[in-house]
């Protein structure tokens, strides 16, 4: 029996160790990002526009099939981190209801450079 203890012991040691051997061995890796710079504009039937607090808004890349999801502050701004590539979006309320947006979702669309901060006004009907 204790013979057996002694092999589990040696195995689960072993194990351990080559797990703590690769995992000091994974070298950080940088990310490559680009920054958008993101406000929030409602628009009411008479085109009078006011900047909005609280709106969640779903940046999404269709050549990976990939989502994000920003919310703005209390003020209608937000800064997202995002992978280079093309990007649209659409923006919902904090109970998930999909806003009208202003602009046709070709027109809603924009590029992501590494290091770079694109500015993104999101406009919408409550």
């Amino acid at each position: 029996m204790l013979n057996i203890r002694r092999q589990v012991f040696t195995k689960y040691l072993s194990s351990f160790a080559f797990l703590l051997i690769s995992f000091c061995s994974v070298q950080a890796k940088e990310i490559s990002l680009g920054f958008v710079l993101l406000q929030t504009v409602s628009v009411d039937k008479s085109d009078s526009s006011k900047l909005s607090p609280g709106i969640v808004v779903r940046f999404f890349n269709k050549s990976t099939k990939s989502e994000m999801f920003a919310i703005t502050n209390d003020v209608g701004f937000a800064q997202v981190p995002l992978r280079p590539g093309t990007y649209c979006y659409d923006a919902y309320s904090s109970t998930g209801h999909q806003f009208q947006m202003k602009r046709p979702e070709s027109e809603r669309c924009f590029d992501v450079r590494a290091g770079k901060d694109v500015e993104v006004g999101v406009e919408f009907s409550k």
